[in-house]
């Protein structure tokens, strides 16, 4: 059985360890979309007085993983066709910010690292971000990345698609081995504009499934 993400703190924890706990659940599905927080409840879990929680929270929500409903309470935001396409049109500015900067340097030996990382699709895409050394870009691509997560466990995807994503990073990788700059860009993008249609499809059919 995995390692919950809800067990206590150290008393040394502070707000941000109580957000860094709460991402990791709502990434890993350990707290779905649409559920509400319960203050009291999380408290308890993390062995922690509800001022620092609700500070964790408030940085959750400023992040965009949690929303405020005035008399009723914080929830994790909802996976629907606008959120995917909206946290994708993001990636896609960070993704490409960061093969820019690639190419002000290295990018053959930036090619050969991500040929490591073929198999896991979120491992690819933070890698290839944290080699443009960029800290700006990798703390908002982390928050990206928690939010696909989410999307993820609330609709995964299928076994053919999973063969497909390996198939795109190779292709991704190997045009950075070429030093193609426009090969990349172009095959990032379509890449992620893939990601987008696959799980809009999915998160339509799940919707429509429900209401029927």
């Amino acid at each position: 059985m995995s390692k919950s993400h809800l067990g206590p703190l150290a008393r040394e924890s502070t707000a941000e360890l109580i957000a860094n706990k709460l991402r990791a659940a709502i990434s890993h599905g350990e707290i779905l979309p649409g559920s509400q927080l319960i203050e009291g409840k999380l408290a308890h879990a993390f062995g922690v007085s509800r001022s620092p929680l609700r500070e964790a929270m408030q940085r959750l929500t400023q992040e965009g993983l949690l929303y405020s409903v005035r008399g009723r309470g914080v929830f994790v935001a909802e996976v629907t066709a606008e959120n995917i396409r909206d946290l994708y049109l993001a990636r896609r500015a960070v993704e490409r910010a960061a093969v820019a900067e690639i190419f002000l340097h290295d990018p053959v030996a930036v090619g050969a690292q991500l040929v490591e990382h073929l198999d896991d699709n979120m491992e690819f895409h933070q890698v290839l971000v944290s080699l443009a050394n960029s800290p700006h870009l990798t703390r908002m691509h982390e928050t990206l990345i928690t939010e696909t997560r989410m999307c993820l466990n609330a609709v995964p995807p299928a076994e053919g698609d999973l063969a497909k994503q390996v198939s795109e990073h190779r292709a991704i990788a190997e045009a950075f081995q070429a030093s193609d700059v426009a090969l990349v860009d172009r095959t990032i993008v379509a890449h992620l504009e893939d990601a987008v249609a696959l799980l809009v499809d999915a998160v339509t059919t799940a919707t429509a499934s429900s209401a029927g």
